[in-house]
């Protein structure tokens, strides 16, 4: 039980949280919302300074002397290992006598290139 509970004193507390309540309020609500307003445009603008610093830092250039040579090094090795790989598994479907050798071949032959060539655009 309260102090507030009691019968005189929750007249007297009624009067004070009144005159209290709406004091307060007006002084309050006026830097509540002062300072919600600034930490929303704070956070907003940390935001945006993280997202040109991430979008600056990780650009990427294919157009770079260092990305073009290394790709076309690897390209003539990707290419031999591509047909060798098609080369072997025609050889495993003759051996074997599959149906579906040849196709399965196919399929992963040019799904290899094709997400050869996704992952690298």
């Amino acid at each position: 039980m309260g102090a507030c509970d009691l019968p005189l004193m929750s007249t007297v507390c009624d009067t004070v949280d009144g005159v209290v309540g709406a004091t307060g309020e007006a002084v309050t609500d006026g830097i509540g919302a002062w300072i919600a307003k600034s930490m929303g445009e704070m956070a907003q603008a940390a935001a945006d300074l993280a997202s040109k610093a991430v979008d600056r830092t990780t650009a990427i250039d294919l157009n770079a002397e260092w990305f073009k040579s290394n790709y076309e090094l690897i390209l003539p090795i990707g290419l031999v290992l591509t047909v060798g790989t098609f080369c072997l598994q025609l050889t495993r479907a003759a051996w074997r006598r599959g149906e579906r050798a040849l196709v399965q071949a196919v399929y992963g032959t040019v799904a290899g290139v094709l997400f050869a060539f996704a992952a690298i655009a």
